[in-house]
């Protein structure tokens, strides 16, 4: 018995190794989508200093830059917003006829990709479903195209196009549905806390972005069972391709 005993050892030992490596095997399989947030993950806005910001308007209003800089005080700058200051140089000014978008200000040279998870999106595409869930108000798609990214995305929901927003359970499942996959299929990531949540009350993977984290987004992927490919600066030079 002992010496039959000693023999069947290594036989479970094996089976033991083999079940645990086909565990392992589903788990990475069983993510198939990596769902991003817009704002805040793929891209944030730098503020312009005040001379950028009059210098757009003084441009779109065809006055010089000093006499608007003139129209408002110093105080009032970091109190009104840029359509409230544009309201008042135009009242000031008289020109009625003047269009200006407040969508102009900032103009792109504010909008900043945020490397990290850019070049994720463009390694990810490879072995996994891409989409994106935003806040928006309607022109997500519109963005991404401006921006060069949205042949990288299989599905985009837009919360203005959809009826729901983040952190509602619907705009979550609408985005599963949409890359043919199950909640539970999906890694959704998000810089507001409640987003987060929202994704994981419907059965998807969460995590919560943030650039001035320590740890780094790929990391935590890998940790959830994501295969991640090296994200080296090739990657990221093959979004301008």
């Amino acid at each position: 018995m002992i010496h039959q005993h000693g023999l069947q050892r290594p036989i479970l030992a094996s089976m033991e190794v083999m079940a645990l490596e086909n565990y392992l095997e589903l788990e990475v399989d069983r993510i198939r989508a990596v769902i991003f947030d817009f704002h805040g993950v793929i891209y944030y806005r730098s503020k312009p200093s005040r001379r950028e910001f009059f210098e757009h308007v003084a441009q779109e209003f065809g006055t010089p830059r000093e006499t608007l800089m003139r129209m408002v005080p110093d105080v009032l700058i970091g109190k009104m917003k840029p359509h409230e200051i544009i309201r008042l140089m135009r009242s000031r000014l008289n020109s009625r006829g003047a269009k200006i978008s407040v969508d102009d200000i900032p103009s792109r040279s504010r909008l900043v990709l945020i490397e990290e998870t850019v070049a994720l999106v463009r390694s990810l595409g490879d072995n996994y479903k891409i989409g994106m869930i935003a806040n928006s108000d309607g022109t997500a798609e519109q963005r991404l195209e401006t921006l060069g990214l949205n042949r990288f995305f299989d599905c985009v929901v837009d919360s203005e196009l959809v009826g729901f927003r983040k952190p509602e359970a619907e705009i979550y499942n609408l985005a599963a549905a949409g890359l043919g996959c199950k909640a539970a299929e999906c890694v959704f990531i998000d810089n507001r806390a409640d987003n987060v949540q929202g994704a994981r009350a419907v059965g998807m993977s969460g995590i919560l972005y943030s650039r001035d984290a320590d740890a780094g987004l790929a990391r935590q992927l890998r940790r959830l069972g994501v295969s991640v490919g090296k994200i080296t600066t090739e990657t990221q030079a093959g979004l301008a391709s």
